[in-house]
Formats: structure tokens, C-alpha cells, sequence
């Protein structure tokens, strides 16, 4: 089969789209269930509707950039409970972009204020785990607390401590295996603390050890697809995001299913933020131009996760 005819991003995303649905992958995709949120200011609106996190109830915790706030709602989308304010000072909020939470913490990394801050369920300021000289992107936490961040600038990944203490680093530049050019998604598998990176210029995922040995990795489809976030499910599978899409692939990088597409409908998206997995076989996706966040059911038990960022020059509070 010859490659698409390249006419076009929004072309070109709908034609790998039909594709990719008409080539007969052996898992289901997953069901539209419901969806919230619209350009606004309110309670529920976003404006700029980017990373998701879950908290151990399964509440859904929204960062909302553009209104400089952390928005919490029940698993169906009810509105609950909202916090942030634009500034600088402690508790505040400068262009936040990533979230991960782990137990009753939740960490929030912001890109103008170039660090990330702890805070409560309830949004309590807890403290600093970095303060940092370049903006910090996505973040997860490992089943022991450890936190990863990605610095995509650097470009590397760090490991700390609950506490924010250095544990390692890794990574350099570069596009062979272990480096990154730009660094757009993290998760760490619980299960047994793999930690997969994606990268939106090389157009990869990579899977490393807790420690940061390299393992596995490999191409996204092309054209076009530039990796976006990256979530794993309770039975070791991979999903990732890229343009309006996200494609479950097995622990080998084989296509499993695949849904989204370009559009305004149930199911479709502009431009995919962040996706989180829930122990309830749900999956949530966030769409920062259409600022929606949309619900889908699962036929496989899943895990939680949450993914990030980090930075190499910094220091603690």
C-alpha cells in the first residue's frame, strides 16, 4: 500500500485514522460514555483543559492552564471543588500543566513559575518538591512515592524522593536509544516500576528501568504522529496519544485498537492533552482546544496512573 498522500495535517490525521480502523485489530475500542467542560471561566469551563490525575476515590482532577486553577470532579463528572489563583506566591498558580497525585498528595508542575508544588486533596499548599530554572513538564509517581519528573529542555528525566531529594537522572539529546529531542510524556507502571517516555519529535516511546536503564522502545506511526502522553493498563498494554488519536499497543509496540479521529463528535478530538486510566475499566481524555474532558468504558481491568516532567538545575524548600 502506497503511502497517504501528504495534503495537510487534518487530512493526513483522517486518512491514517481510516486506516487504522479498517485494519482489523483484535481488541475492541472502547465505548463513549459522557463528556464535560466548555470554553469558560465558571466552575467546569476550562481554558485550556490539559492534564488529568485520579485520586484514590476515583475523583477526576482537571488542570485548567489558561484560568491558573486545579478543578476536582466526581467520576461522572460533577463538579466538586476548585483551587488556584494566578501569582507567584505559595499556593498559587503561573500556567500550570501537570499533575500527579499518590495517595493524599498532589504535585502540580508549572511552566512559567518554572516549578512544582505540593498540595492536599483539597488543595491545601504543602510545600515545593523543586524549584526549578527551566520549565518542568509531565510528572508520575512510583508505587513507593518516587516522583519523575521530564525536562524537556534538557532534555532528561529525573527521579526524586517524596521529600524532593535527587535520587538519579538520565538522558541526553539525541535520537538514538535512551536520548530524547523533546520529551512529551511520562508514566511509571506500578506493577513493577517500568517507566515509559514518549518523544514528540522523534516520534518514539522508550521503556526504562526505575532507575533509568534503557530497555525497549519504538517508532509511532507515521505521518505525523507525534507522541503525546502515555498511560499503562493493569495487564502490561501501552496506550498513547498522538494528534487526535490514542492507539493501545501491546508490550512488543503491536497495534491493538485504536480510536479518536479529527471532529467535534462523541469519540473525537482536536488536540489530545492527557489520558488517564481508572480502576473502574474507564478511560479519561482531556482535549485542550475543544476544553472538554470525554469518558470511555473498557473491556480490561485497569490501573491508575498519571504522567509528567522534570529539571536539572534546581533546588529544594
Amino acid at each position: 500500500m502506497g503511502e497517504p498522500v501528504r495534503i495537510g495535517l487534518g487530512a493526513a490525521v483522517f486518512a491514517l485514522t481510516a486506516m487504522m480502523a479498517s485494519a482489523g485489530y483484535s481488541d475492541t475500542p472502547p465505548t463513549f460514555v459522557t463528556s464535560w467542560g466548555e470554553p469558560g471561566m465558571g466552575p467546569g469551563q476550562f481554558n485550556g483543559a490539559r492534564d488529568i490525575a485520579l485520586d484514590d476515590s476515583g475523583n477526576v482532577y482537571v488542570v485548567d492552564s489558561q484560568n491558573n486553577r486545579i478543578q476536582r470532579f466526581a467520576p461522572n463528572g460533577v463538579f466538586l471543588s476548585q483551587w488556584g489563583s494566578e501569582g507567584r506566591g505559595d499556593g498559587q498558580l503561573f500556567f500550570p500543566e501537570h499533575i500527579a497525585i499518590f495517595h493524599d498528595r498532589v504535585y502540580v508542575s508549572e511552566n512559567l513559575n518554572e516549578r512544582v508544588q505540593t498540595f492536599t486533596l483539597d488543595g491545601l499548599h504543602v510545600g515545593y518538591l523543586a524549584i526549578l530554572g527551566t520549565p518542568p513538564g509531565p510528572i508520575d509517581v512510583d508505587a513507593n512515592g518516587n516522583v519523575f519528573l521530564v525536562l524537556p529542555e534538557v532534555p532528561i528525566i529525573g527521579k526524586l524522593s517524596s521529600a524532593g531529594a535527587l535520587l538519579t537522572t538520565w538522558g541526553t539529546a539525541g535520537s538514538g536509544p535512551g536520548q530524547f529531542e523533546s520529551p512529551s510524556g511520562i508514566c511509571v507502571d506500578r506493577s513493577n516500576g517500568e517507566v515509559w517516555v514518549t518523544d514528540g519529535i522523534t516520534e518514539r516511546v522508550q521503556r526504562f528501568s526505575n532507575d533509568g536503564t534503557y530497555e525497549f522502545g519504538w517508532a509511532g506511526p507515521p505521518p505525523l504522529a507525534e507522541f503525546g502522553a502515555v498511560e499503562v493498563d493493569g495487564a502490561g498494554h501501552i496506550y498513547l496519544t498522538w494528534n487526535s488519536q490514542v492507539t493501545k499497543y501491546d508490550r512488543n509496540g503491536n497495534v491493538l485498537t485504536s480510536f479518536g479521529g479529527p471532529g467535534f463528535g462523541n469519540g473525537q478530538f482536536s488536540s489530545i492533552s492527557a489520558l488517564v486510566l481508572c480502576h473502574a475499566r474507564c478511560i479519561y481524555v482531556s482535549d485542550s482546544v475543544q476544553n472538554r474532558i470525554q469518558q470511555f468504558d473498557y473491556d480490561v481491568g485497569i490501573r491508575e496512573h498519571t504522567w509528567g516532567r522534570f529539571k536539572a538545575l534546581y533546588s529544594v524548600k
